[in-house]
């Protein structure tokens, strides 16, 4: 297909290293509403993120690993379906509200076999050339035999096993993989993972084919089938996170030791499928612009320095009218807000009830996310059955409660103030404000894990009167005036001062 030459503009830096794609803007309209100017990359091993622990941010984008324990688990695995499962709780809670987006993830450069539309493709010997393949010198890094079959499952073409499921993989703390990344089932005795005819792993797609199957294209099947089928093309998906890149020394992102000697890629081939690469990257943008979404890989990725000296340049650099920060969309980068400690345990402190029962029910034994280990023990090894029907343990307390639980901190999270000051120092009508991918391992989600929105986030600043300035008798201190809001940051000293104009009562 014929696509746009790029727009003007400089190709665009994310989280996981350096995109081939042009920074651009969303195809909706830009708010500066500051809770919906927020972004998170949620995701929980152990099944999927239960809405009300995600409730509040303005773009929420689940990674591949996110209910990883139960699409490894499934036969055959299918990763994508639960993405559009996940995407649907979310958008059709009451708890969040309507300015949130759900993205979801799809790899460029990796093809999943967990993925029923990779896997289909897979499983086809018509569509091998659309796949690289081992270079066929053996002594590869990447073993092309699955040892977890009887016999051993081989395939000429090439795949790595990293963060790969396993049926020996097991669950540790709060979800976390142990010994493989995600645990599969087989179908029968002698049978390794359900990743259709070949041995599970990361594929690697050839971007440079010019093989035609069944009408398609590489590029047409890539862009239709895969990044845009029924679940990417859905209503409900708002954007997606794109992972991985060509660049003429390889894989960029995630590149695996030893993967381009194991595939005998000459620097031709790799300049060759660099250039492949950037061409299907662009008709990808442009396909996405076009269905009203949006990607993480299409905004700059900017942060403000911490020392003094960094902050002065950094600020000066951006509180300009042709900064990338006023012109593109923007993500900023500020950690995961942590919860203050909740009080001391005492014995009838976590659900008001010392009733053994109470706790079975609960399932105390898997761990939550507001006691203590000591805690635990107590209500695994010492809390007692009930005595009498006027003991704690009533009708009621069999009812499943919502968090928080008695006991547990109920003090609200709280932004990062430094980094909340030079976002809104620097930001344009694009720009979000939030982090990505944090890992897996959390808390079951239905007792207390998940990522809490800060209620300060929720403050109206209004829309800004200008960009920032340099105070002009105080060097490296920065200002900013919005409607409703005074921002001010002193890189001399560290101090960010935000001040609500509704707050300023003149006498």
């Amino acid at each position: 297909s014929q696509e746009s030459s790029p727009p003007p503009g400089h190709t665009c830096g994310n989280e996981g290293g350096s995109s081939s794609t042009v920074c651009s803007v969303p195809p909706w309209p830009a708010t500066w509403q500051m809770n919906a100017s927020t972004i998170i990359m949620p995701c929980n091993y152990s099944d999927f993120q239960v809405p009300s622990t995600v409730a509040g941010w303005g773009i929420v984008d689940f990674d591949w690993s996110n209910s990883l324990k139960k699409w490894s688990a499934a036969t055959p695995m299918d990763n994508d379906e639960r993405q559009l499962m996940q995407v649907k709780m979310i958008k059709e809670s009451p708890l969040n509200p309507e300015y949130t987006k759900v993205w979801i993830y799809r790899n460029v450069v990796y093809g999943y076999p967990w993925f029923t539309s990779v896997r289909k493709i897979l499983d086809d010997p018509a569509y091998a050339d659309w796949f690289l393949m081992f270079s066929g010198q053996g002594n590869y890094t990447s073993p092309a035999c699955d040892d977890n079959y009887d016999p051993p499952k081989c395939t000429e073409y090439f795949h790595t096993q990293m963060d790969t499921p396993l049926p020996t993989t097991r669950w540790g703390p709060e979800g976390s993989p142990i010994g493989g990344y995600g645990e599969c089932f087989p179908k029968d005795n002698i049978s390794g993972c359900d990743c259709g005819t070949k041995p599970c792993g990361f594929y690697v797609f050839n971007h440079s084919s010019t093989s035609v199957v069944n009408g398609q294209s590489f590029q047409e099947w890539w862009l239709d089938s895969y990044i845009f089928n029924e679940v990417g093309s859905s209503a409900l998906v708002d954007g997606f996170y794109w992972d991985d890149t060509w660049y003429p020394g390889g894989v960029g992102d995630d590149p695996e030791p030893g993967m381009l000697e194991d595939m005998g890629l000459t620097q031709d081939d790799l300049l060759q499928l660099t250039s492949s690469f950037d061409a299907n990257m662009m008709a990808l943008r442009n396909r996405t612009l076009a269905q009203g979404k949006f990607a993480w890989q299409l905004m700059t990725y900017e942060k403000v320095g911490d020392n003094s000296t960094e902050c002065t340049a950094d600020l000066r650099s951006f509180c300009q009218t042709g900064s990338p920060t006023q012109t593109e969309a923007m993500m900023y980068y500020t950690g995961m807000p942590t919860p203050p400690p909740g009080p001391p345990f005492t014995n009838c402190s976590v659900f008001g009830c010392t009733c053994k029962g109470a706790a079975d029910y609960y399932g105390i034994n898997g761990g939550f996310g507001c006691a203590p280990k000591q805690a635990q023990e107590w209500w695994i090894h010492e809390a007692k059955p009930c005595s009498s029907p006027t003991s704690c343990c009533s009708v009621t307390d069999y009812t499943k409660k919502p968090p928080p639980y008695p006991g547990c901190s109920s003090a609200p999270v709280e932004s990062n103030p430094v980094d909340l000051a030079k976002f809104l120092l620097i930001r344009g009508d694009y720009a979000w404000f939030g982090h990505g991918w944090q890992g897996c391992a959390q808390p079951d989600a239905d007792v207390g894990g998940g990522y809490l929105f800060p209620p300060d986030l929720n403050r109206d600043f209004g829309t800004p009167l200008g960009l920032c300035t340099e105070a002009p008798r105080s060097a490296g201190v920065f200002e900013r005036e919005f409607t409703k809001a005074h921002v001010q940051m002193d890189c001399t000293t560290g101090t960010p001062t935000i001040t609500m104009l509704s707050l300023i009562h003149i006498s």
